[in-house]
């Protein structure tokens, strides 16, 4: 016995009937009615996987619910009744093959000869329903002018192998997207058929807003989502460094079912986002630095369940937007540095580095990224990323700020702010020859064991002074930036 398990609609009996979920991130849901009652022609522009489509399918359904009867009898204005069956939803996927022919109709030749079989076009003209012609600028530009009679006033398709011409009927809604990403001077829609459009821009949603689509779609758990929608930030912030389109919010929800299919993180965001949105390897390594950074030590139960990332997630939920408390210096120069966190071989890391022989002040220390504030540095942490930027030559992208620790006043008069952050990327550094001899990165983990910390006296101008010190792999931290680490470490102590 043969079972059927899936449905068969002809093209213009097709309604959406079960709400999609849709996350509005404007009006885009107001313009559209509004557009919908007048009958004006739609254009949905944005980068792939962003929800044109599914904005679509939202529409339709929520166009085909009944209208609300108001109070002297007549139906408030709105969405059309279109009865039970909701208002037909026509989609085509362009493509560059695509004829004219494809959309209209054409002769079929059977048994008894030839018949005439009418496209989804056609059958969407008739039936009033919405056409939506998806990536259109994939489409020849032969075929797309076949749509310009009923983008206008006329609203009428030209069938030329019929010698007939149909009237569109009422409900009818011509609707097309494509992605502007793509364009080039052979792909592009001719001047007079975006006239003929009304224009809703896609673009990614708010973290905020993405997290709330990623949950729901992949059910997951909150903190997932959100990790999931920070990762669609980062990678999307390495478009101004060579990666042609951003990772797209369908992605990030296949990497999420993944997940909840007990698929190891990283390895659900590498073969859901890295290898899917790029073939460069350079850039392959620069995706998977950032998700290495989001999922840092992330663990799995028996069932495949991820549980948060204990160290990078508690450190940041202990720093972030922490204040320091003292007061500077009243006639120090005001200073920066950046205490910045990072991921090395899979291991959380704090960033060093060794200040130049060639420098006046602390030759050869080491020491935090950072410098004297500027005249257009608009704030003390502006200072920290833009002497971060400089010195150890990463882009102000791969640089976030978390909070900051107590102030403090150097030997050499400055009153310095620390900032602790994180850098996405620590390896192939370019840095400052005439200000950096050297990057070193400590593990976590080594600051905190107790192991590589003393007190240590020197004697300067001024006299003797003591401060704590920390010593790694014949490396010594001292002066200021021992005392920066000794507040690191007892923030971290409470993570």
């Amino acid at each position: 016995m043969t079972t059927t398990e899936y449905r068969e609609y002809r093209v213009e009996e097709y309604s959406v009937q079960d709400e999609p979920f849709y996350a509005p991130t404007s009006d885009e849901i107001d313009i559209f009615t509004a557009a919908y009652e007048q009958r004006l022609p739609i254009l949905l522009k944005g980068p792939t996987g962003v929800g044109k489509t599914r904005f679509v399918e939202h529409m339709a359904w929520r166009l085909s619910q009944p209208l609300n009867v108001v109070k002297d009898g007549g139906k408030a204005p709105g969405p059309s009744d279109n009865g039970d069956g909701g208002i037909p939803l026509v989609t085509v996927a362009c493509h560059e093959d695509m004829t004219a022919s494809d959309l209209i109709g054409r002769y079929l030749l059977d048994a008894e000869g030839t018949r005439w079989v009418d496209g989804p076009l056609t059958r969407a003209v008739k039936a009033g329903g919405i056409c939506y012609l998806d990536e259109i600028v994939e489409a020849r530009k032969d075929t797309t002018v076949i749509i310009h009679p009923l983008t206008d006033h006329r609203r009428m398709l030209t069938i030329d192998k019929l010698g007939q011409v149909v009237e569109a009927a009422p409900g009818f809604l011509m609707v097309v997207s494509y992605n502007p990403g793509y364009q080039n001077a052979l792909k592009d829609l001719k001047h007079s058929t975006r006239q003929r459009f009304i224009a809703l821009e896609f673009d990614f949603p708010p973290p905020e807003v993405e997290m709330e689509i990623i949950k729901h779609e992949a059910d997951v758990e909150t903190e997932l989502a959100e990790q999931l929608a920070k990762l669609g930030d980062k990678i999307r912030n390495l478009r101004d460094h060579g990666l042609a389109e951003g990772a797209s919010t369908r992605v990030l929800i296949y990497a999420a079912r993944l997940m909840k299919q007990g698929v190891a993180p990283r390895r659900a965001c590498q073969v859901a986002v890295t290898w899917g949105i790029t073939d460069d390897e350079q850039m392959q390594r620069s995706v998977d630095e950032v998700v290495t950074t989001i999922f840092a030590g992330a663990n799995e139960d028996a069932a495949g369940a991820v549980s948060p990332a204990p160290s990078r997630n508690r450190i940041e939920r202990v720093l972030r937007d922490r204040v320091g408390d003292g007061e500077n210096g009243i006639d120090a120069r005001p200073a920066a540095v950046l205490v910045p966190f990072c991921m090395v071989d899979d291991e959380l890391s704090v960033l060093f580095i060794r200040r130049s022989l060639n420098l006046h002040n602390h030759p050869g220390q080491m020491a935090f990224p950072g410098g004297a504030v500027d005249a257009g540095d608009p704030d003390l942490a502006a200072t920290a990323v833009r002497e971060t930027v400089e010195e150890i030559g990463v882009s102000e992208s791969e640089v976030e700020v978390w909070g900051t620790l107590d102030p403090l006043l150097t030997i050499s008069n400055f009153a310095l702010s620390p900032f602790t952050g994180w850098l996405s990327r620590s390896s192939d550094l370019e840095f400052s020859e005439r200000e950096v001899s050297e990057v070193i990165t400590v593990p976590v983990s080594a600051l905190m064991d107790g192991s590589c910390d003393r007190d240590e006296t020197r004697r300067y101008e001024s006299g003797y002074v003591t401060r704590p010190t920390y010593a790694y792999n014949g490396r010594v931290i001292w002066g200021s930036t021992g005392q920066i680490v000794s507040q690191l470490i007892d923030c971290l102590g409470q993570a």
